[in-house]
């Protein structure tokens, strides 16, 4: 599947869950699994796009192996990690992985869902 590039505006979020949907359709997650990885973007990209302020881009990808599902963002914009801190985050208490950088002039996050876990 071909990476999303979008402008950070205010249909970026529709639009990264309908790629994010679409690119999870062949994955080993369970539907539990699928709706966990779309909520966490419900959770997330609210926030980035706040931050980005419109001077950023975002390019997205979803990567399906046999043992789970993960989603990529790579935002150019100011240094930001959109997944919240604290033991209230749905992205971290229901994501098996989480990875944040800065690297190559962008914050790069990734998160990581099993094949068939049950996180709750």
């Amino acid at each position: 599947m071909e990476k999303l590039n979008t402008a950070v505006d205010e249909e970026m979020p529709a639009r990264v869950k309908k790629y994010v949907s679409a690119g999870l359709q062949n994955s080993a997650c369970s539907e539990e699994g699928r709706a966990d990885i779309l909520a966490s973007l419900d959770e997330m990209l609210p926030g980035l796009l706040k931050a980005d302020g419109g001077v950023g881009s975002l390019i997205v990808s979803v990567e399906n192996t046999a043992s789970g599902s993960a989603v990529q963002m790579m935002h150019a914009g100011p240094i930001y990690n959109p997944c919240p801190s604290g033991e209230e985050s749905f992205t971290r208490s229901h994501m098996d992985e989480i990875s944040f950088e800065f690297k190559y002039g962008r914050n790069v996050l990734t998160v990581f869902r099993r094949a068939n876990t049950n996180n709750n």
